[in-house]
């Protein structure tokens, strides 16, 4: 995996963290999994624990941007 992938994988994780309103509390960002689909869209699995602490009725959006020097992502977590 290419090193701007995995700093726009840990940027993703932290942005996500974010929009808990938790930070990184009460769960490792070894719970989040961030993937991407055929066309590159992100794709977020989470554990049982955090799936817990969203609740149901979620729905999460998130951008991933870098380029071989800086990463950066937002994640936006709103009521479906």
């Amino acid at each position: 995996m290419r090193s701007e992938v995995i700093a726009g994988n840990f940027a993703a994780k932290e942005a996500i963290s974010k929009s808990l309103g938790t930070g990184i509390r009460g769960f490792s960002l070894k719970e989040i999994e961030v993937l991407r689909d055929d066309l590159g869209k992100p794709i977020v699995f989470f554990s049982d624990n955090i799936e817990k602490l969203i609740g149901k009725g979620y729905k999460l959006n998130l951008s991933i941007s870098h380029n071989n020097t800086s990463a950066i992502a937002f994640a936006i977590l709103e009521e479906s």
